[in-house]
């Protein structure tokens, strides 16, 4: 089905040429082939301008870079997301963890490693933090902390009973639906 001219064609470099439907799950190769994106059902076909596409299907392209002097964009309009849900994150989460590093090796507080349905918030003011983390599951989970920080946590909130402090060096261990508020100061 065409669709209409993209606004940000500037930006993108590109525009949509066409959504289309295939299999419930299967997969497109992802920059540099080594990602494979599992998809739901539904995947766009990119009108390339001036974009270095990353993503392909079946030869076309599926998924493009653009940089000016203002932004970069790397835009898959397929339903990678969807697929990631429903079949297998791991490629995702490996792709959106190497495109993050700049961004997430220099804050302050980050996990170790992939979590499961654990979140995490920082504030800061200038003289500490505040982390929240919230466990999302119906079950017990662990994390671990890497710290940018030689300051030292303090639990302000917690909405488990029995908790009393948490160990920074070692692992969480977080209770069921749990929410843990840490000041590090």
């Amino acid at each position: 089905m065409p669709v209409p001219e993209l606004p940000l064609k500037g930006e993108f470099g590109a525009g949509m040429q066409e959504f289309r439907t295939a299999a419930d799950h299967f997969q497109i190769e992802g920059p540099g082939n080594k990602y494979k994106f599992g998809v739901n059902k539904i995947f766009g076909v990119i009108k390339n301008y001036s974009a270095t596409p990353v993503c392909y299907e079946n030869g076309e392209i599926t998924g493009i870079r653009n940089s000016t002097p203002n932004s970069e964009v790397v835009w898959i309009p397929s339903a990678i997301d969807l697929g990631a849900w429903l079949y297998d994150n791991a490629s995702l989460s490996l792709f959106l963890s190497d495109e993050l590093t700049s961004y997430s090796s220099p804050q302050p507080f980050r996990f170790t490693g992939k979590t499961k349905n654990v979140m995490m918030q920082t504030m800061s003011d200038s003289h500490s933090f505040l982390t929240v983390l919230t466990n999302g599951n119906n079950a017990e989970n662990s994390v671990q902390l890497l710290s940018n920080s030689r300051r030292k946590p303090r639990i302000v909130f917690t909405t488990s009973s029995g908790r009393k402090e948490i160990d920074q060096e070692g692992e969480i261990q977080l209770e069921p639906q749990e929410c843990l508020v840490l000041i590090w100061e």
